[in-house]
């Protein structure tokens, strides 16, 4: 089995020095936000809790190296910053991570219309670098914020 696995790993890695060729064999894996939540808020500091589900819809196991990322607000950028942790989804399954994002809303807030501060639109994009070759995938996720503010 792991005998078949790394003769599948040597022939992609042995196509995708040419980055066309890599990407024609291999899927893109899908990045989805299932669940966010907000742990720490002050003008000065705040901790977004995400947690992140990478889709794989190769029939073989994808080895993630890390992935970038640009946490927006009302198509303002707020957060960026890169997971370099590396894991492994096995073929045709998901992995959910969980990241920690850390901002200061003090200085955010001057983009912000204070009006729209119930209902927030976020988004959530960068590129899946994974250990095959230099590959890496851009993805895109859009979600809605609900916050209740109370005095």
């Amino acid at each position: 089995m792991y005998k078949k696995l790394s003769i599948i790993f040597l022939f992609l890695f042995a196509f995708t020095s040419c980055s066309g060729i890599g990407k024609s064999l291999i899927k893109s894996p899908d990045l989805s936000v299932t669940h966010i939540s907000v742990s720490k808020l002050s003008l000065e500091e705040q901790d977004i809790n995400l947690k992140l589900r990478i889709d794989n819809p190769n029939p073989y196991a994808l080895p993630i190296r890390g992935f970038s990322y640009k946490f927006f607000i009302n198509d303002s950028e707020f957060i960026d910053g890169y997971f370099n942790n590396k894991f492994d989804i096995k073929a045709n399954d998901n992995s959910t991570i969980e990241l920690k994002l850390s901002g200061n809303l003090l200085s955010f807030l001057k983009k912000l219309d204070i009006s729209i501060l119930k209902n927030i639109d976020y988004k959530i994009k960068g590129d899946i670098a994974i250990l095959i070759g230099n590959l890496t995938f851009p993805y895109e996720y859009n979600g809605k914020l609900s916050i209740i503010i109370v005095f």
